[in-house]
């Protein structure tokens, strides 16, 4: 049970880490989208950095809800989830 919690604040640790540090990872893969760019990058070319910048908005606009309270939700998810497939 130790292990099993262990394992799910690892996991929210990271998920923290990553929400507080989108806005610094946008601002850089904004800049590095401008850079390709202005040295003729093709959409083609920008595609992986503009989706991944994409999904970093979505930590940026929802990381309050994670702060407020997302943690437990999540945890209360895995949970049920976990009991129905029997892990």
């Amino acid at each position: 049970a130790i292990e099993k919690l262990s394992k799910k604040d690892e996991s929210f640790n990271k998920i923290d880490e990553v929400i507080n540090n989108a806005p610094t990872i946008v601002q850089e893969i904004d800049k590095l989208i401008l850079e390709m760019t202005s040295k003729g990058a093709t959409p083609d070319q920008l595609k992986p950095l503009e989706e991944k910048r994409k999904l970093l908005m979505y930590a940026v606009q929802y990381g309050d809800l994670w702060n407020m309270g997302g943690k437990d939700v999540a945890g209360a998810l895995f949970g049920m989830i976990k009991g129905k497939i029997g892990l």
